[in-house]
């Protein structure tokens, strides 16, 4: 059952990234170097520590592995395209305190450094958040909000691996920090930005 929800999960994220990589090829959309930079990092040693944290339960790495993947692609490309707009006082702090997560996984243990780089994960889409606030840039909402969806199974598939709570709990910082909250917070964030331009 954990398969079929994580498989769920993976073509939904799959479909999210082509969507995500169409628009940065063909539309105007802009893009947050602090937000991509962190998370493409963050995810890539997420999937070092992440194996232990799920209990060594190899089918919960596949979400993990593709949006790494699908990271990785996305700032290329946006660096490519000159899609980044200009690091400013706030990128460079939140920049600066992912450095810090990033210390203590080496300092730690797999699962506490993985519970750190989940709140190093949630804070990159702080910058981008306040650069679609502010207005800076204009990004689609769809594909931020289908993520925020995909990770639903992704967490129904954590939850059907979990035996017990008190031990296992750090499973769910993903799915739900990360992959509900911190893509939804976007995807609402780009629909209400895009919503009050058109009502000027």
């Amino acid at each position: 059952m954990e398969v079929l929800f994580v498989g769920l999960a993976g073509g939904l994220l799959i479909a999210v990234l082509l969507i995500y990589i169409r628009n940065v090829l063909y539309t105007n959309i802009g893009m947050n170097l602090s937000t991509w930079l962190i998370a493409t990092l963050a995810a890539l040693i997420q999937n070092v520590t992440y194996y232990s944290t799920v209990g060594g339960r190899g089918h919960l790495l596949i979400v993990p592995t593709i949006m790494s993947a699908g990271l990785i692609a996305i700032t290329v490309l946006g660096w490519r395209k000159s899609t980044f707009g200009q690091v400013n006082r706030l990128d460079i702090m939140v920049f600066a305190g992912t450095m810090l997560c990033l210390a203590v996984w080496l300092i730690f243990d797999g699962v506490v450094a993985n519970v750190v780089l989940q709140f190093a994960l949630f804070t990159s889409f702080i910058p981008t958040m306040r650069d679609l606030r502010a207005k800076k840039f204009e990004d689609d909402a769809f594909p931020w909000g289908l993520a925020s969806f995909g990770y639903i199974f992704q967490l129904i598939a954590v939850v059907i691996s979990i035996q017990v709570l008190s031990e296992d709990w750090p499973r769910l910082i993903n799915p739900i920090l990360v992959g509900l909250i911190g893509n939804g917070l976007v995807s609402w964030t780009a629909f209400w930005s895009k919503r009050q331009t058109q009502n000027k």
